[in-house]
């Protein structure tokens, strides 16, 4: 609210602000009334990404499941392994 916010000191830019709306997208991710989704335009961007061809490749890929962590049910089960593959003293392969 208002109120709270000058309680807090919280200062918000006219220029951007969007007020009476029902869906805001901010940092990547949709708001709206029933809760949130993330862009389409980053799961596109896993989806479409080509199959990784090294360590660095996973941790491209790593890194982009994790800013959708939040939407992704039990999350552990992908990340775990493509992790496993990014320690030091696992040898690469890609199945």
């Amino acid at each position: 609210t208002a109120s709270g916010a000058r309680t807090y000191e919280v200062k918000f830019n006219a220029a951007t602000t969007q007020l009476k709306k029902s869906e805001v997208f901010y940092m990547g991710t949709h708001i709206y009334v029933e809760g949130m989704r993330p862009d389409e335009a980053k799961i596109r961007a896993i989806t479409e990404m080509p199959v990784p061809t090294d360590k660095e490749g996973v941790r491209r890929l790593v890194g982009m499941v994790n800013y959708l962590s939040p939407f992704i049910p039990d999350k552990t089960a992908i990340i775990g392994p493509l992790c496993y593959l990014l320690k030091q003293d696992v040898p690469w392969q890609w199945q």
